[in-house]
């Protein structure tokens, strides 16, 4: 069933940004390949925001979104490009695409999209900033949880941009959190034949 927020008497349809479940080949050490449950969900700083304090913003009346204790604000602009996140999510957990390490030990996939805004069309950077992590509980099936922390499009006048770090393979990314190494950690070698080595 469609889920709405209700925003200054309007309802919106965040349907697309519910939690959901899939299964992705995912190569390991040893060349195995897992297929790999994989859960993408999203928190609602997909389509809010935090006031813009430089310029004494204030929350309009019925645009309230609680993030726990946090008063954040609904963003038309964020909802709108956040119809975009099931596609590229989909897209990102089946592909070699990387992503960016950034702070708080989150990776963040930058996306060209398409905006539109008073009848003119143009391209922007779409940041999507994602925390991945094997989820292992009690009598429950291990996977993956990929958590899309937010998503916002770049705005160098207000808010300062992600410093990116270290690129990843995404799905290498998914492979290290499975079998719980450092992503940071480089592949093995292959051991090296000595030459004039005879078999035992």
């Amino acid at each position: 069933m469609p889920t709405y927020i209700k925003i200054a008497g309007t309802d919106f349809d965040i349907s697309h940004l519910a939690p959901y479940r899939t299964v992705v080949d995912v190569p390991l050490r040893g060349g195995h390949v897992k297929q790999m449950p994989v859960e993408i969900a999203y928190t609602n700083h997909c389509y809010s925001r935090r006031p813009i304090p430089a310029v004494n913003e204030q929350i309009p009346v019925g645009y309230l979104i609680r993030d726990g204790a946090k008063a954040r604000m609904f963003c038309s602009r964020r909802y709108r490009l956040s119809l975009n996140l099931p596609q590229i999510m989909d897209a990102l957990i089946r592909s070699e695409t990387h992503v960016w390490s950034v702070a708080g030990n989150n990776f963040v996939r930058v996306e060209m999209v398409d905006e539109e805004s008073d009848g003119t069309r143009t391209t922007i950077n779409y940041y999507v900033l994602m925390r991945i992590q094997k989820h292992v509980a009690p009598e429950e099936p291990k996977h993956i949880k990929v958590r899309v922390e937010t998503a916002f499009p770049e705005d160098l006048l207000h808010y300062d941009k992600p410093a990116l770090k270290k690129p990843f393979s995404f799905r290498k990314l998914l492979a290290c959190a499975w079998e719980g190494r450092d992503h940071n950690d480089p592949a093995p070698k292959p051991k090296k034949k000595i030459a004039g080595a005879k078999k035992a």
